[in-house]
């Protein structure tokens, strides 16, 4: 009887460890889930830095673009300025001519009187 009461007592004690391993491998499984979960948290932290890195890309692209599109307004100023000179560059020019030929006009008829008082005169 007491041989089996001791067998009772051992199986029971088997039960236990038994027992005991199980509910460490429950917490060695909740353990590892609690990892996975850190990792998944961590993995979506980074997901998110790695969309605030895209959005801050896309801001500094956008700054670029609207920085060449400020250049190029300067740019076509700087020509509308260029092209503004050359029409009074042109206008000058005009005036010049004008002048050039006025005063073609006035020596031809400076010749004339020239020509024709010499006659008279006889010379």
């Amino acid at each position: 009887f007491a041989t089996d009461v001791r067998k009772g007592f051992d199986s029971m004690d088997q039960f236990a460890t038994d027992v005991r391993k199980s509910f460490d491998s429950m917490d060695q499984f909740a353990t590892d889930v609690r990892k996975s979960f850190d990792s998944m948290d961590q993995f979506a932290t980074d997901v998110r830095k790695g969309f605030d890195s895209m959005d801050q890309f896309a801001t500094d692209v956008r700054k670029g673009f609207d920085s060449m599109d400020q250049f190029a307004t300067d740019v076509r100023k700087s020509f509308d300025s260029v092209d503004q000179f050359a029409t009074n560059v042109r206008k000058s020019f005009n005036s010049v001519e004008l002048r050039i030929n006025q005063l073609a006009k006035d020596n031809t008829d400076i010749k004339k009187m020239l020509k024709c008082i010499m006659k008279k005169l006889d010379i």
